[in-house]
């Protein structure tokens, strides 16, 4: 503990720091420690320099937008004070801490949380982002993961949806609205008007919605669109048929023959989903793969995939491994149930975790 205080003791402004930004001795002492680290020449100070020395940092897309938040326009050193405070926006929201009447909102509030993302967004500094602003950023976030033409209509969209006086930009509480906005990313209210019907409409009010949010799967066209390009992509039937695996009502395979037939294109990232039919036999029902929203593979594993939610949300289940299962065939005459049984490729969305 005397210890401790010790190295308090040796911070200038220890204990304003403390009350201004929330840190407890003992972040403030590691915060210390670290800003000592950075300053390699023992000036007192940081510069962009040093920031950029941080290999962590460099790596980051957003590398020279995160460095100047730290700097105000023409500040070219950083102060360990100035240091704590930009951190302090980092700290979760303290919901418990009171609040003296006519203080300023704490560093970590969340308004000023959101102040500190727009001028991330706002680089020259004018209280607003612009469609230029906006497009760099991205550019920057997603790299080669989507099309100039898919980032600029994200942009347009983004612009046309929180622009609330039309001119173009956004000012910080435009911005502010947008973020509370739970309801900013959802299906057209004039869906209902859209000109889909049978087994389209069906999958899409299955499947499709719940992709809405997605740029590139936004409406039935662009949805069924993307499906069909997958469909492409991964084209199971091919990889079947060169494994001599084909549709019959009584020929079953090993799990390990499937699996194996599948390997080649998908790794070890897809779940076979299996349904029991009326005879108690396992049937093949689907194939799961879980790919982002650039429509490329995840990297899960196995393991990870069986155990997710968003793999295991059906009717089907895991196709056990110690079993023959079945690939049911149809006829147009034949049952809805027999259709269903029929294998189809689900690719669900996601964003990198689950």
């Amino acid at each position: 503990m005397g210890s401790a205080n010790s190295d308090l003791a040796k911070i200038p402004y220890a204990e304003n720091l403390m009350r201004e930004t929330g840190f407890a001795g003992a972040h403030l002492v590691r915060l210390y420690e670290r800003f000592q680290s950075l300053d390699k020449g023992n000036k007192g100070h940081l510069s962009v320099q040093d920031f950029a020395n941080i290999k962590e940092l460099a790596m980051n897309p957003i590398c020279d937008l995160i460095i100047g938040a730290f700097f105000s326009s023409g500040q070219e050193t950083l102060d360990f004070p100035s240091f704590v405070r930009i951190l302090a926006h980092f700290r979760p929201v303290d919901k418990n801490r009171p609040k003296e009447p006519n203080s300023p909102d704490p560093i970590n509030s969340r308004i000023n949380k959101l102040k500190f993302a727009f001028q991330l967004y706002d680089q020259d500094k004018d209280g607003k982002i612009s469609r230029r602003e906006l497009l760099q950023v991205l550019q920057a976030m997603l790299e080669s993961q989507v099309t100039q033409e898919q980032l600029e209509s994200i942009v347009d969209r983004t612009i046309q949806e929180a622009d609330l006086d039309n001119d173009d930009a956004i000012s910080f509480e435009e911005f502010r609205k947008n973020i509370n906005n739970k309801n900013i990313c959802r299906i057209p209210e004039n869906i209902q008007d859209w000109t889909i019907h049978g087994l389209w409409k069906d999958e899409w009010y299955k499947h499709g919605t719940c992709a809405g949010c997605v740029e590139n799967m936004s409406s039935p066209f662009l949805y069924f669109k993307s499906v069909l390009q997958l469909r492409l992509l991964f084209d199971v039937d091919l990889l079947l048929a060169k494994a001599d695996i084909k549709p019959s009502c009584n020929i079953s395979y090993k799990y390990d023959d499937l699996h194996g037939a599948l390997e080649p294109l998908l790794g070890d990232n897809f779940v076979l989903q299996c349904v029991k039919d009326e005879k108690e036999r396992e049937a093949w029902l689907q194939l799961k793969i879980l790919v982002s929203k650039n429509m490329t593979l995840g990297c899960h594993t196995a393991e990870e995939l069986k155990s997710s939610k968003v793999m295991n949300t059906s009717s089907g289940h895991p196709c056990p491994h110690k079993h023959h299962h079945f690939l049911f065939t149809h006829k147009p005459q034949e049952s809805q149930r027999a259709l269903h049984l029929k294998p189809a490729l689900l690719c669900v969305l996601s964003d990198g975790g689950f």
